[in-house]
């Protein structure tokens, strides 16, 4: 049900990244409003709006509290280290607008596939994985075609937050191609990262950070590098929400967003307090399933001919 659960939310991502970002192209928009209320009309379109903002804010407060836990696991220091270290670093680079944000995804990005897939390789050839004896932690949605679906759209969510500002730049067929590379590189990822906690179950299951365990396992060497990829990773994924959420409001460049950026991430910073397990599975399924009105949404638009 897992392997079904990522070939959904990979198809999903797939499809209806590409209308997301056709509707960014189309209305050159340079935040995700205008597109929300041109595919969902205006009164749903505020509802959706409304929803992303919320998750944009609750995936910022989960990448600094994912620092944090990274930091405690891996070198023993204080869970506030890492989430006030992350926060800075994120507040810094939003501070240069979409250059710098589209900087970050490009440089960290690509080490990071290489990363995941080096450790799910290294692990699965060393220990295996009987995936009828895996148990992992209650899932949040139980279904999985509903998990897959509900996966799709949160990234779909997350990701809006540059995809929309990003296709405004570039013709459609570029579009197209960025849609599914970005959908695979994704899918190939989470499966990587599927197998990987299969594979090392009970003891996974005790982490907050799987992957880490995992890199321990095959080196300590190589655990302590990996750390320092996840971090890049939760950066670039903290660097999207936060602009994403300020964009939304004040145009980059501004003294509104200047001050904006730093109070937004001051209180994701504080609501990042929380945990990383307890945002993820607390604000992530709620807001997945508001995706699903996005979907619909996109979905409608494109049998109407609007992307």
């Amino acid at each position: 049900s897992g392997l079904g659960a990522l070939a959904v939310a990979t198809a999903a991502l797939t499809w209806f990244g590409y209308l997301l970002m056709a509707a960014g192209q189309r209305l050159r928009a340079t935040s995700y409003g205008p597109v929300f209320a041109y595919v969902s009309g205006p009164v749903l379109g505020r509802v959706v709006d409304g929803a992303v903002s919320l998750f944009l804010f609750g995936g910022c407060a989960a990448m600094f509290a994912g620092a944090g836990a990274t930091v405690r696991e891996q070198y023993g220091l204080p869970f506030a280290v890492g989430l006030v270290f992350m926060a800075a670093f994120t507040v810094g680079t939003v501070l240069l607008g979409i250059a710098g944000v589209v900087s970050s995804l490009k440089a960290v990005v690509p080490v990071l596939l290489v990363g995941v897939l080096g450790i799910s390789i290294g692990t699965l050839v060393l220990n295996g994985v009987e995936l009828g004896t895996y148990a992992a932690r209650e899932p949040p949605v139980r279904h999985w075609f509903v998990a897959g679906v509900t996966y799709g759209s949160y990234n779909l969510l997350l990701a809006s937050a540059v995809l929309v500002p990003a296709a405004s730049l570039g013709e459609r067929p570029a579009v197209l191609r960025g849609a599914v590379l970005g959908a695979v590189g994704l899918g190939l990822g989470a499966l990587a990262v599927f197998l990987t906690i299969a594979a090392l179950t009970p003891d996974s299951a005790l982490v907050e950070v799987p992957m880490v365990l995992a890199a321990d396992r095959l080196s300590p060497v190589l655990g302590t590098v990996y750390s320092f990829v996840l971090l890049a990773e939760v950066y670039t994924t903290a660097v999207s929400s936060l602009f994403g959420l300020v964009a939304r409001v004040a145009t980059g460049g501004t003294r509104r967003f200047a001050i904006l950026t730093v109070l937004v991430g001051a209180v994701a910073a504080g609501a990042g307090a929380a945990g990383f397990s307890t945002i993820v599975a607390t604000v992530y399924p709620l807001v997945g399933y508001a995706g699903f009105l996005l979907l619909a949404s996109l979905l409608w638009a494109r049998l109407r001919g609007r992307v």
